[in-house]
């Protein structure tokens, strides 16, 4: 058990050493820039998004809420379970995580549609976050107007 307990500590040190290393080479000056920016925009009606994919949707929180905190910018938390699902996405593909079925929009009720087929009692449907799937899935299909 030492040699692991040993090890371990020896990892996390490393790891604390290039945190601070990375640290004290950001701008403190950009960042306050950027995010003056983002308040100014904020307070002219703009909407601002911070967005990640997977365990970067983890670190996007963190920047909303840190800018949210001490830059003056309004955030909104996005649901809990989104970076666990585009993690999925990331780690097993989108077409093995998700399953898009056409939902027939023929049928108005007030307030939605009804949907008669194509789905079964125990499917699990995306209620919430759909457009931020959607964005993920064709985002590859947009092409880089830099690499000509």
């Amino acid at each position: 058990m030492e040699n692991w307990t040993h090890a371990r500590a020896v990892a996390f040190q490393s790891y604390a050493q290039r945190t601070i290393t990375a640290l004290g080479t950001v701008d403190a000056g950009a960042v306050a820039e950027a995010a003056w920016h983002m308040h100014r925009e904020q307070r002219m009606g703009a909407h601002v998004f911070v967005i990640g994919n997977g365990g970067s949707f983890s670190t996007a929180e963190h920047i909303a809420a840190d800018l949210s905190r001490s830059g003056g910018v309004k955030g909104v938390r996005g649901p809990g379970y989104l970076d666990w699902i585009t993690g999925q996405a990331n780690d097993f593909g989108y077409e093995q995580t998700f399953a898009r079925h056409e939902v027939s929009t023929a049928q108005e009720l007030d307030g939605g549609w009804f949907n008669a087929g194509g789905l079964n009692a125990d499917d699990e449907v995306v209620v919430s976050g759909a457009q931020l799937l959607l964005s993920e899935e064709l985002k590859y299909q947009i092409r880089n107007e830099n690499e000509d």
